[in-house]
Formats: C-alpha cells, sequence, structure tokens
C-alpha cells in the first residue's frame, strides 16, 4: 500500500470495498469454469485517458512538484483513482465484468451443470423461496440504490441548494 493509493480515503474501508470486489472475481472464477481473466487492454487505456483527463483539472494538473507526479513538475499524475472516496467505492462496488477477458476451460457453459439448481439437491430447502408476500430484493438500477443508501438526502438537498442558485455535484454535499 503507497500513500498514492489513499489520498484521501479511509483506509480500512477501501480495503473491505477492494476485498469484496475480489472475493467476486474469485467467486465467478470459481463457478464459471474460468481458467484465467485479465483486464480488457482497450479498457485500461480508455480508464487512464480519462484519468489524465479528471487529473489535469484538479490542483495537481498544476506545474508544480508532487509526490503525485513522481516529484516532477511535468510528469502525469499517477494518482490510482479520479474521484472522491464515495465514488470509488460506489464504483467498485459491483464487478463490471464486460471490462475483463475471460479463458474458461471448455466450453463456458458448463457452469450450468445438469439442469437442477443446487437448492434442489437439498432435502429441507425450500423450494418455493421466489414466492414472497413483500418485495424484499436489492434494487436493480444503482440510481435506486444510491437513493436507499442516502435515505434520499442527496437528491433533496441538491434540488434545495440549486434554487438558490448554487451549482453543486452530487458527492459535494455530504456532511
Amino acid at each position: 500500500m503507497g500513500a498514492a493509493d489513499f489520498s484521501s480515503y479511509l483506509i480500512l474501508t477501501t480495503i473491505k470495498a477492494e476485498t469484496d470486489y475480489i472475493v467476486k472475481m474469485i467467486d465467478h472464477w470459481q463457478t464459471h469454469n474460468t481458467r484465467s481473466f485479465t483486464p480488457d487492454a482497450a479498457v485500461i487505456g480508455d480508464f487512464v485517458a480519462h484519468k489524465d483527463q479528471f487529473m489535469a483539472k484538479t490542483v495537481w494538473g498544476d506545474d508544480c512538484k508532487s509526490w503525485y507526479k513522481s516529484g516532477s513538475c511535468n510528469d502525469k499524475v499517477t494518482a490510482l483513482w479520479c474521484g472522491s472516496t464515495l465514488h470509488y467505492l460506489e464504483v467498485i462496488r459491483q464487478v463490471r465484468f464486460e471490462d475483463w477477458e475471460f479463458e474458461y476451460e471448455g466450453n463456458r457453459f458448463t457452469y450450468l451443470g445438469n439442469g437442477h439448481s443446487q437448492t434442489e439437491m437439498n432435502p429441507d430447502a425450500d423450494w418455493a423461496y421466489h414466492v414472497r408476500d413483500e418485495h424484499d430484493d436489492l434494487p436493480l438500477t444503482q440510481n435506486k440504490m444510491t437513493k436507499i443508501m442516502n435515505k434520499d438526502r442527496v437528491s433533496y438537498r441538491a434540488q434545495q441548494r440549486n434554487r438558490r442558485g448554487c451549482v453543486l455535484f452530487w458527492d459535494r454535499i455530504f456532511p
């Protein structure tokens, strides 16, 4: 762990979020007959271009020496994330599998198995677990999940401040 990795981040919080991300990747690897996975080269290039464009607009984009720029005035910012801590945590909450190249052991659909659910193999399992009296699933959209996580404070506070003529970004209004 280097200082550039944690500019304003909470170390334990990010380690937990990164561990959750890694566990999701390992789960995919174990359950989908995956031999290997690597980040897509085009995705890496796109991310670096986005990061460079973002960092150029920050204080580190100015002509000054910084350890974020390897101690130089003119190098690119080497910080690993281009946004706030909350932004980082929300982005890595779900794995974007489309950003990875997977190589499979044989047919990629062998994970489908014998056509029976593991639930069906357990004689004590509830085979009708999907029939419920109330809807208790997590929301399907990122927007809805953000509203639930923030108890809809975010959109309310942004609207309230916008009426006063302030231009705010949602990740800047948290207390």
